[in-house]
């Protein structure tokens, strides 16, 4: 049995840590005496995933913009036809402004959900699923550039941002002075 358990944290205890919040849900689930996996191993544990690199990429996002508030000039003052598709352009120009667009979180969370999907492990064999993520994955950060949304730039450092986060989060022992665990013979 899998499953999914929805949460948030407001008021005060937005404030306690990640891996705090880890702690209270492995106490949980051993007093609620449900079942859950546990990896194998010399220590097993509890085996759960927390959504963290979006909202780790959601605070850099904003820590940046609010360093570094940055902005684009790209967009065109008029159109030269004037149709439907025109018209969903100038009021997506409308409602979404070209503020704070270094680094885009457009195409970061497009990565970043692509990277979940292709690591979950019940969606290995739906290889259907995957090239779809791959595809909307990538016209998403295309019509970003394409709609004079972001820059070039901009997407640029959202795959570093990715890339960085992504060995921190998931493969630390790529870090400069980390050691690798080896099983103790």
């Amino acid at each position: 049995m899998k499953a999914r358990i929805k949460w948030s944290k407001t008021g005060v205890l937005k404030f306690i840590g990640h891996l705090d919040v880890q702690r209270y849900f492995h106490k949980a689930m051993m007093r609620a005496e449900l079942p859950v996996s546990f990896s194998r191993g010399m220590s097993p544990h509890q085996i759960m995933s927390f959504a963290a690199p979006l909202g780790i990429g959601m605070t850099i996002f904003l820590f940046i913009s609010w360093v570094w508030p940055n902005g684009l000039d790209l967009r065109p003052e008029t159109f030269p036809r004037d149709n439907f598709f025109t018209g969903l352009v100038a009021d997506l120009y409308q409602r979404d402004t070209s503020t704070n667009v270094f680094p885009s979180i457009h195409v970061y969370n497009s990565v970043v959900a692509f990277i979940a999907i292709n690591r979950c492990k019940a969606l290995r064999k739906r290889k259907v699923i995957r090239a779809g993520a791959f595809v909307l994955s990538t016209l998403i950060i295309l019509s970003t550039v394409f709609l004079k949304q972001h820059s070039v730039a901009d997407v640029l450092g959202a795959f570093v941002m990715n890339a960085v986060l992504y060995v921190i989060i998931y493969r630390p022992e790529l870090l400069p002075g980390r050691v690798k665990k080896t099983a103790v013979e």
